[in-house]
């Protein structure tokens, strides 16, 4: 593929060219530390994921202002307005990625991101890990791979990023049962496109895996684990309504493959996906 430089010596990579309505990577890259580094974007096109590896920057829209240092991510949704430029003294270093498509739209419903701009910092690497397998994903790609299904992987990294920035910091105050029955529920709810285990809940809430069972039962009346299922195949029936492609759904709910996400929605809703899709033509 190749890579390309641009005048403030950021080194890119193409990914997509806006003929995905469903999702695709514009272009992902690396920023240098460059204390002209400057951007202005107006009602912007394409949803930017970006992460600080080292130095200081700042981002300005709608009279509010950012500032942002290593180990800070930060999201700019489609439609964003403003600049965001280096540090003069300390110019930051980033990775990043563009993404365009209706995808990343409804994720950002589902996780509750409404502001333009969303700034999160992250103690460990998972984020930059997420981010950093996007790029290297879009590097690696040869003109005879199956463009789909590398967007796919990058698709579900960049879910993980959304799900890390619900779900970071949820076990830090000291609750009861009940509270805690609730946040594990809105984890649970918020984390659907993730591969969570009941051993991640369990170590997120600081429990052992039979006592987050047994509190999370008696308040709800479900395991978590059914709760989680039962989540799936609701958010599975709002996209059949909306007309996702079966494969699509499949990937983004963390089914692993199409026939078990068939066979599960068929045990628990009556019939197929494609038949209750049908059911909702327009």
């Amino acid at each position: 593929m190749g890579y390309h430089k641009n005048s403030v010596g950021e080194t890119f990579f193409y990914g997509g060219d806006f003929s995905n309505d469903f999702f695709e990577v514009n272009l992902c890259g690396i920023t240098p530390a460059n204390p002209d580094y400057y951007l202005i974007r107006v009602n912007n096109n394409v949803s930017v994921f970006e992460y600080v590896l080292s130095g200081k920057g700042h981002i300005e829209t709608g009279g509010r202002s950012y500032n942002v240092s290593a180990g800070d991510f930060y999201l700019l949704k489609s439609g964003f307005t403003g600049q965001y430029y280096a540090d003069t003294e300390e110019p930051y270093r980033k990775i990043w990625v563009n993404t365009f498509g209706c995808l990343m739209e409804s994720q950002f419903k589902i996780y509750g991101i409404d502001d333009s701009v969303t700034v999160f910092h992250c103690a460990d690497s998972r984020i930059r890990d997420c981010l950093t397998s996007v790029i290297t994903t879009m590097v690696r790609r040869t003109d005879s791979d199956d463009l789909s299904e590398l967007y796919r992987q990058c698709s579900i990294k960049l879910i993980e990023i959304l799900s890390l920035i619900n779900g970071i910091g949820l076990s830090q105050k000291s609750i009861d049962n009940t509270t805690v029955c609730e946040k594990i529920r809105r984890y649970i709810e918020m984390n659907i496109c993730s591969d969570i285990t009941l051993g991640n809940i369990a170590e997120l809430f600081y429990m052992h895996e039979a006592t987050l069972i047994r509190v999370f039962r008696r308040e709800l009346g479900v395991t978590p684990m059914k709760y989680l299922a039962a989540q799936r195949i609701r958010a599975a029936k709002s996209m059949l309504a909306d007309g996702y492609r079966c494969k699509d759904i499949a990937a983004i709910l963390q089914y692993k493959d199409l026939a078990y996400f068939s066979h599960c929605f068929k045990r628990e809703v009556g019939m197929s996906p494609t038949e209750y899709q049908k059911t909702h033509d327009k």
